[in-house]
C-alpha cells in the first residue's frame, strides 16, 4: 500500500517515490488502481476518504461539474445511508451496463448479417450506442425524430415498447397469481 503523508501546509508527500504530489497525481494513482492511504503527518489520522473527496471535487471543477446536482443534493440529504446504498449498487450497475452493451452489439451484428446495414456503419453505431463509452456527440448529431426513424426502420424496440411489454408481463403475472390462488382455494 502506498503511503501518502499530508503536512500541516496541506502538501501531500509520496513516501515511496520521495516527492510531493498534488490532487491530480492522487487521481492518476487511483486510476492506475494503486492502493493508497493518506495520513496526517502530525496526528496519524487517516485522511484517505477526505482527500478522495477533494479529488472528486477538483476533477468536477475541471470537467464543469460531472455529477448531477440532484445526485449531490440527495447525497448531502441522506448522508452515509446514500453512500452505502451507492456502494452496494455500483457493481450491479456495471453489470447492467455490460449486458446492455452486449445486447446492442448482438442486435447490430444481426442487422449487419442480414445485409441491411454495412459493417462499417455497424461498428460506428456500436461505438456510439455503447453505454460504457457514452458519447453525447452522437445524440447531438441527430434530431430525436431522425434517431427514432432509424431505430424504427431497424425494428429496434423503443423505451415505450419495453415499458409496455413490462406492463403486460406484470398484468399476466398478476393473472397467473390469481389463478394459482383460486386453484389453491378450490383444494382447501
Amino acid at each position: 500500500m502506498l503511503l501518502i503523508k499530508r503536512y500541516p501546509n496541506r502538501k501531500l508527500y509520496d513516501t515511496k517515490n520521495n516527492r510531493y504530489i498534488n490532487l491530480d497525481g492522487i487521481a492518476e494513482l487511483i486510476r492506475q488502481d494503486i492502493d493508497l492511504q493518506i495520513i496526517d503527518n502530525a496526528s496519524g489520522a487517516d485522511l484517505t476518504a477526505l482527500t478522495m473527496t477533494q479529488v472528486i471535487l477538483d476533477q468536477g471543477k475541471k470537467m464543469g461539474g460531472f455529477l448531477p446536482h440532484t445526485f449531490l443534493t440527495s447525497l448531502i440529504q441522506t448522508g452515509n445511508e446514500k453512500l452505502h446504498s451507492l456502494k452496494r449498487s455500483i457493481p450491479s450497475q456495471l453489470l447492467i451496463k455490460s449486458q446492455v452493451d452486449e445486447e446492442i452489439k448482438k442486435r447490430i451484428e444481426k442487422i449487419v448479417s442480414t445485409g441491411d446495414l454495412s459493417e462499417e456503419m455497424g461498428k460506428w453505431l456500436n461505438e456510439k450506442l455503447s453505454v460504457d463509452g457514452v458519447n453525447n456527440d452522437f445524440t447531438d448529431s441527430f434530431t430525436d425524430n431522425q434517431l427514432e426513424l432509424i431505430l424504427e426502420d431497424q425494428n429496434i424496440p423503443t423505451r415505450q415498447d419495453i415499458d409496455s411489454l413490462y406492463g403486460k408481463l406484470e398484468t399476466l403475472s398478476k393473472k397467473i397469481d390469481s389463478l394459482r390462488d383460486a386453484k389453491l382455494q378450490e383444494k382447501i
